[in-house]
């Protein structure tokens, strides 16, 4: 009889993950009940509608400088680069700086923070020279990933063959008495197999470029041994004209969930360090962007309805767009793109003090985009 076993083991610690409390369930809450279950589900449902938007952004709130001073350094030939460095140290030009280009180091200190940081799994940032007339030529943090698991994954297999065997023999005479013979064998064999395998590796900062070169993103994911939320260094050496004194950097921000993605947009005044003139005009665009977002915001409260029963009641009578029903949100990112107050959506429709703050803005900001042009 032959009996054979195998069976395989798989070995490796994986780390263990942190223990999330799951969120506690909200109820809903009873509107009027005296009015009729119905009547109070059809007031919640033009509610969430309604609220949809600010309860999205609301789950993440991101940061970005206003102003940063950039520093000028010198670029590096390949072949004076010393072979244990890497990042911004070891910088493989595009092309080769010349006495019409210079290079400039840029840093980005952005923060997000999320409500719920469980919920989301990843965040990004692409930085776009606004002008258009910059060359990124390295930039910081790289690519890095890491593993869920704790050394080499190991598999080993174990193969178990028995062989045995058994015989009895009996054999009696009359009168003399009776013999046996008994024999009884047994052979073992185990065949051990082992392999070792690489742990799968999880991108935790995911960065290149964009735009054709003209712009960087940095994508940051959650994992065992890093969060997304707080503050992130960005770097990147942009390569300019000669005459370049400053630009505007365009950041897009994202974040992303399984049920949703957040987008945040800002602009950044960058100036040479030491350039006090520039700093001035840096300066005085910031003042004019945070101006503009306040006095957007209180005017966003101000047309905001005041009740369920109000939200319901422009819901049903279909108004139309008025003074009062200005889409605040798509004029904020229209400032992004725009350089004249005729390209501003509904610009005649807002009140005067949003025109007049727009139009301090407009102004400023292009003050900065005559900075990052070439003189001829």
């Amino acid at each position: 009889m032959i009996l054979c076993r195998i069976g395989a083991i798989r070995s490796g610690v994986r780390k263990p993950k942190p223990r999330r409390n799951a969120p506690a369930a909200n109820s809903r809450p009873v509107l009027f009940p005296q009015l009729g279950t119905q009547f109070a589900f059809l007031i919640l449902a033009f509610w969430s509608a309604a609220q949809q938007t600010s309860l999205a952004q609301s789950g993440v709130a991101f940061d970005v400088p206003a102003t940063v001073a950039c520093v000028p350094v010198e670029i590096v030939p390949p072949n004076h680069v010393a072979a244990n460095t890497n990042g911004l140290l070891a910088v493989q030009t595009i092309s080769q700086a010349t006495k019409t280009t210079r290079a400039y180091l840029v840093s980005f200190d952005v923060n997000a923070v999320f409500a719920e940081p469980q919920q989301f799994q990843s965040v990004m940032f692409e930085i776009m020279p606004l002008s258009r007339n910059a060359q990124i030529i390295d930039y910081a943090p790289q690519t890095q990933a890491t593993s869920d698991w704790a050394g080499e994954i190991s598999s080993e297999s174990v193969a178990t063959k028995n062989m045995q065997f058994n015989a009895n023999l009996n054999a009696a005479v009359p009168g003399y008495g009776s013999g046996g013979l008994l024999y009884n064998s047994t052979n073992n064999e185990n065949t051990v197999s082992r392999q070792s395998f690489k742990a799968p590796l999880t991108a935790v900062v995911t960065s290149g470029l964009s735009q054709r070169g003209r712009g960087v993103f940095f994508r940051f994911t959650t994992s065992r041994e890093s969060i997304i939320e707080g503050g992130q260094k960005l770097q990147l050496i942009v390569e300019v004209p000669a005459t370049w004194r400053g630009d505007l950097f365009h950041v897009h921000c994202v974040a992303r969930n399984s049920e949703q993605t957040i987008h945040r947009d800002f602009l950044t005044a960058v100036t040479i360090l030491g350039d006090e003139a520039t700093r001035a005009v840096a300066e005085t665009f910031a003042s004019a962007d945070y101006e503009t977002d306040q006095v957007i915001r209180r005017t966003h409260i101000a047309q905001r309805p005041t009740s369920v029963f109000s939200e319901l009641e422009n819901a049903l009578s279909r108004r139309t767009t008025g003074p009062e029903m200005v889409d605040l949100t798509r004029v904020r990112q229209a400032l992004l793109a725009v350089h004249a107050t005729q390209q501003v959506p509904q610009f005649q429709q807002l009140p005067q003090r949003l025109q007049n703050s727009i139009a301090n803005y407009l102004q400023a900001k292009q003050a900065m985009l005559e900075l990052a042009r070439s003189e001829e």
